[in-house]
């Protein structure tokens, strides 16, 4: 019983692990592509990420926020506010979870 409970507790772990963001980089809005707000934006460049969620602890929820997140921080660091993602996997075998996606500077 004790086992099963530690196993379980286990699993729990690794399919919904942790996702961590910083302030300033939950600024940043994700919006869809066909957002007709784009059209008044600044391009400022394509950015893409990679995280292996079974190195970092994490689970299959949290590597796909995890992404995200570190796409809304190079969009931070380079002065966008708005962050359009075009693309995300994950790979199950490796635990690999890949995000792309363009930043826009929209604040006027």
């Amino acid at each position: 019983m004790r086992k099963s409970l530690w196993l379980s507790l286990g699993f729990i772990f690794v399919v919904c692990g942790c996702a961590s963001q910083s302030e300033q980089a939950s600024n940043i809005k994700i919006v869809e592509v066909a957002d007709p707000m784009l059209s008044h934006c600044q391009r400022v460049q394509d950015v893409s990420t990679e995280r292996n969620a079974w190195a970092f602890g994490m689970g299959y929820f949290s590597a796909r926020k995890q992404v995200v997140y570190d796409l809304q921080e190079q969009g931070k660091k380079l002065g966008a506010d708005t962050l359009v993602v075009t693309n995300q996997s994950y790979i199950p075998v490796s635990g690999i979870t890949k995000a792309s996606g363009t930043v826009y500077r929209c604040a006027k």
